[in-house]
C-alpha cells in the first residue's frame, strides 16, 4: 500500500513538473490565445520531447551535482524547445502572424471585423478606446448617424457600438438600428447598444431589429468592467478573426522607409504597411535572393510620420515576387518599447480617422429623420 502511494505521489509530481515546464515555454513564446496554438498538439509533442530529454540528462548526474546539472540542462533544452516550436509553426504555416499578412478580401471569420463606435463619448470613455486599441482591435469612430450608413456600406460585416444615454438620442439611435436591419446594404452589421437602461418600448423596438441587433451593454461607471463587457462581446463575435495585430497601409507615405544594415551594406526599403510587430516592404526583384525567407537582418531602422525608430533585428518571414519587384514580410524579433508602440498605435488611429473622413466627405449624408416614434404601435408617452 505504501509503495502504491509513493508511485502515485511520484506520478503526480512528474505531471506537475511537466505542466510547469509546458507553461514556462508557452509563456516565453507569448502564447495567450487559441489562435496561436491552432496546432497545439504538435507544439505539445515538441515540448514533451525536450522535457523528457531534460529528465534523461538529470539522471546522468551524481547526487551532489544533480540539481544544478538538471537546471542547466533544463535551461538549455528549454531554449531549444522554444526555437524548435517557432520553426515548427512557421513550417506548418500556422505561425500567429501569417493570417495577419493575408489578403484583406478574406471572409470576416478569417480576417476579423472592423469595430465602429457611433456617437462615441470621447470624454467619458477615452480609457475604453485606448484599452481596445492597445489590445489590437481595429476601431473607428463615427460621430453622426447621418454619416453612419455610408461607412457601414464601405466596411461590411462590421461590429457597431451605438452610444446613447438620453431619451431623445436613444430614440434616434434605436430607429437608426431598425432602419439598418431593413436595409440590405448594411444589414450584415451587428449592433450593440451602450446605455444605462432601456425602457420597455425601447427594448421591444430593438428586439424587432434582430438579428442585426445583438444586445445592450450597460454603461458601467467603473471603466475596467465596461472594457471587460465590451471585450467579451467582441470575443464572442471573433472580432479579431485569425489576425492578432492591426496593421495599416503606409504605401502612400513617401517618408515611410526602412534602412536595413547587413554584411556591411545598407539597403533602403519602401514600407508598404506597419504594425507593432512587423512591416511589409517593397524592394527590387534582385534583392529577393539577398533576403530569402528565414534571413535575420541584424540592424533595422524605420522612418515614418517624421519619426525614426531603431528596431534592431528583424526576420524575413515571407518573400513574394511579382511584376519585376518583390515584397518582404518582416517580423520584429524584439517587442517595441512602450513609447514606440504607442507611436505606432497613434499613427494607425490617425490613418483610420482619415479613411473615415474620406468616406464621409465623398458620400451623401443620410437624410432620414430618426426622431420619429417607434414602429411598434406604442405612443411616445408610454
Amino acid at each position: 500500500m505504501a509503495d502504491q502511494r509513493k508511485k502515485e505521489e511520484h506520478r503526480g509530481e512528474k505531471q506537475q513538473n511537466r505542466e510547469k515546464y509546458y507553461g514556462a515555454v508557452y509563456k516565453e513564446l507569448g502564447v495567450k490565445n487559441r489562435h496561436f496554438r491552432a496546432d497545439h498538439k504538435g507544439c505539445d509533442a515538441v515540448v514533451n520531447h525536450y522535457y523528457k530529454a531534460a529528465n534523461r540528462s538529470s539522471k546522468d548526474a551524481n547526487q551532489d551535482e544533480g540539481q544544478q546539472f538538471y537546471q542547466d540542462s533544463l535551461h538549455s533544452i528549454y531554449c531549444s524547445a522554444i526555437l524548435t516550436i517557432i520553426q515548427y509553426l512557421i513550417d506548418k504555416a500556422e505561425f500567429f502572424l501569417y493570417p495577419y499578412y493575408m489578403a484583406e478580401n478574406q471572409a470576416p471569420s478569417d480576417f476579423g471585423h472592423k469595430v465602429i463606435f457611433l456617437n462615441p463619448d470621447f470624454g467619458g470613455h477615452g480609457e475604453v478606446f485606448k484599452a481596445l486599441r492597445d489590445d489590437e482591435y481595429e476601431i473607428y469612430f463615427v460621430e453622426s448617424y447621418h454619416d453612419a450608413k455610408s461607412v457601414l456600406r464601405e466596411y461590411k460585416d462590421s461590429i457597431c457600438f451605438v452610444y446613447a444615454d438620453d431619451v431623445s438620442t436613444k430614440r434616434k439611435m434605436i430607429n437608426f438600428i431598425c432602419s439598418c436591419a431593413k436595409d440590405e446594404t448594411v444589414n450584415t452589421t451587428r449592433f450593440y447598444f451602450l446605455t444605462s437602461e432601456l425602457a420597455g418600448k425601447e427594448k421591444k423596438a430593438l428586439e424587432s431589429a434582430k438579428p442585426c441587433y445583438e444586445n445592450m451593454i450597460k454603461l458601467n461607471p467603473r471603466t475596467p468592467f465596461l472594457i471587460q463587457d465590451i471585450v467579451r462581446n467582441l470575443e464572442e463575435k471573433n472580432a479579431k478573426g485569425r489576425r492578432q495585430y492591426v496593421r495599416v497601409s503606409c504605401a502612400d507615405d513617401r517618408d515611410a522607409t526602412m534602412l536595413a544594415e547587413m554584411d556591411g551594406r545598407i539597403y533602403k526599403f519602401k514600407m508598404q504597411d506597419i504594425s507593432v510587430v512587423g512591416s511589409a516592404c517593397s524592394v527590387e526583384e534582385k534583392l529577393a535572393s539577398v533576403f530569402p525567407k528565414g534571413t535575420v537582418i541584424p540592424s533595422v531602422t524605420i522612418s515614418f510620420d517624421r519619426k525614426q525608430i531603431a528596431i534592431g533585428a528583424v526576420a524575413v518571414y515571407a518573400v513574394f515576387v511579382a511584376n519585376g519587384s518583390a515584397k518582404l514580410v518582416l517580423l520584429f524579433k524584439n517587442p517595441l518599447a512602450d513609447e514606440n508602440k504607442a507611436f505606432v498605435h497613434k499613427y494607425i488611429a490617425e490613418k483610420f480617422e482619415s479613411a473615415i473622413n474620406t468616406i464621409i466627405k465623398t458620400h451623401p449624408r443620410d437624410p432620414e429623420d430618426y426622431s420619429k416614434a417607434f414602429e411598434t404601435g406604442e405612443s411616445d408617452s408610454q
